[in-house]
């Protein structure tokens, strides 16, 4: 075998689609918060604003139902959601420095099959005016 079709061999091996569109219902959405159940249902309202799509069944895992990563996963796994939305830092005062996700928001990423969307915290003054205006457009990517 020459070095060219070696070579040739290695490229063609490498080419794969980068990205494939794909439609994904969400029937069932789960907000989580830290927030007390009152709390909790005034920012359901923002949320619900803000998703476009119909949603047949809206479930809320609120701050006195979990401590650690463990408790919340177990919650998340018996809903069975299509989409989980949450904000970073739960359980947290490190939200005021937006440069981290939290256990919390890190542990649900790596280990829910679940579409997570990350929405600003409830009490961030640095959240933009437009954060909870409908989207235009929504694009999601993943590599895994």
């Amino acid at each position: 075998m020459t070095t060219l079709d070696q070579f040739a061999s290695v490229f063609r091996s490498a080419v794969k689609p980068v990205y494939t569109h794909v439609s994904k219902p969400t029937d069932r959405v789960v907000l989580i918060t830290d927030l007390s159940r009152e709390e909790s249902e005034e920012y359901l309202v923002r949320v619900q604003s803000f998703l476009v799509s119909p949603v047949l069944s809206w479930e809320m895992i609120t701050g006195d139902e979990y401590q650690t990563t463990i408790e919340l996963l177990e919650l998340v796994e018996a809903r069975q959601a299509d989409l989980i939305c949450c904000y970073r830092n739960l359980h947290s005062q490190a939200w005021q420095h937006p440069h981290s996700l939290g256990a919390h928001l890190d542990v649900l990423i790596q280990k829910t099959a679940s579409v997570v969307l990350v929405l600003p915290h409830p009490e961030a003054r640095y959240a933009r005016k437009h954060a909870f205006a409908k989207p235009a457009n929504v694009l999601a990517m993943t590599d895994h």
